[in-house]
């Protein structure tokens, strides 16, 4: 009921105030339903600390921090079935997405500063007793893993093989988003000059992927380049795993080639309000992600500040070609830092409250 309202308010309120842009309606309203959602789930989680109890529960995605792997709850004297849970298994315990896991564990909340595990709807982290029989994993006799899994999984081995143990850590977070291979010191490196961004693909990837694939299939015709540049964006989107910015870039560019094919102009800020509308009434939670949160941040600083700070400039196709090479150039980078800045000024706020701090070498 929330979900439907939340998809229904927005388009009421657009009948009666058209001027309203549908991407401030859709902020707003689920604004609202997140804020609800949070204190319907998150606040009785809080009851759960310090309570003991077995479980038992599916591996639904391994760990990006700290070992604390994704859970869905199949059995629990306190959560429902389905419930999903982060759950902290030792080093020597190393389960897979299928295994079933029985444990012993202690209840503790997240905290608040853990919108990873919120945006995954998990208000809750388990973590097993002492002693050796707290914790028994068992291996599904069937991984169901997808072929994009299979051929991410082989790609980063390739990687792993060919370069040192640093140098591809970095590469296969920056080609396939595969994080978990950079080391620690190199991500307090990158966040330090606040290019951590690079490591996690996003928009930036997807676009520059999709326009390349659009202009090296132009020759085939209109139509079928754009069938397949679609179809290549939800392959890649799906190849690298699909977060918060992955999914916000692969629908705008989407509505952008669906444009095309129909030989209309897309607006900016609707295409952004519908992405916004597709993630989060598929998981309200989405909301809460400092991902979404940047990225959204960041198109939004980008669309309504960029072509207002960018300078206009009649056509100068009587120049001699040396001067037009020079104003390309120009307009090039003056584009590019128009961008940036657009970018930074939105995004900076909350890179503020969510990283207490904003690194200074970072606008060079």
């Amino acid at each position: 009921l929330a979900v439907t309202l939340s998809c229904v308010v927005p388009l009421i309120i657009l009948l009666f105030w058209k001027r309203l842009r549908l991407c401030a309606a859709i902020a707003l309203c689920f604004l609202l339903l997140a804020v609800g959602y949070r204190h319907t789930y998150a606040l009785p989680a809080q009851q759960l600390s310090g309570q003991n109890d077995t479980i038992e529960g599916q591996v639904l995605e391994m760990p990006t921090y700290e070992r604390m792997y994704l859970v869905k709850i199949t059995r629990s004297a306190y959560l429902p079935s389905g419930s999903r849970v982060m759950l902290r298994c030792p080093d020597e315990q190393s389960p897979y997405v299928g295994d079933t896991i029985v444990a012993q564990v202690e209840w503790l909340p997240t905290k608040d500063n853990q919108s990873q595990y919120t945006s995954n709807q998990v208000f809750a982290c388990a973590f097993p007793e002492d002693g050796e029989d707290s914790l028994r994993v068992t291996q599904s006799a069937v991984q169901r893993v997808g072929v994009l899994k299979r051929v991410r999984t082989a790609l980063v081995s390739v990687v792993r093989s060919a370069l040192p143990t640093r140098e591809s850590g970095i590469l296969s977070a920056l080609c396939f988003g595969e994080k978990t291979l950079v080391t620690a010191q190199d991500s307090e490196a990158f966040q330090g000059s606040g290019l951590s961004h690079l490591l996690v693909v996003s928009g930036l990837h997807l676009s520059i992927m999709a326009l390349s694939i659009r202009r090296l299939l132009r020759r085939l015709g209109k139509y079928p380049c754009l069938i397949l540049t679609l179809c290549s964006i939800w392959l890649f989107a799906f190849f690298v795993g699909t977060g918060p910015s992955i999914l916000r870039a692969a629908t705008m560019l989407s509505l952008w080639v669906v444009g095309c094919l129909l030989f209309r102009q897309g607006d900016g800020l609707n295409a952004l309000g519908l992405a916004a509308i597709l993630l989060l009434a598929f998981n309200p939670y989405t909301l809460w992600d400092v991902g979404f949160q940047l990225s959204f941040a960041a198109t939004l600083g980008v669309l309504v500040l960029a072509r207002r700070l960018m300078p206009q400039r009649k056509a100068a196709d009587d120049l001699p070609w040396h001067r037009r090479l020079w104003r390309w150039v120009r307009d090039a980078l003056t584009a590019t830092a128009v961008a940036c800045v657009s970018a930074m000024l939105f995004s900076l706020p909350i890179a503020c409250y969510r990283f207490g701090g904003f690194p200074l070498t970072s606008l060079p």
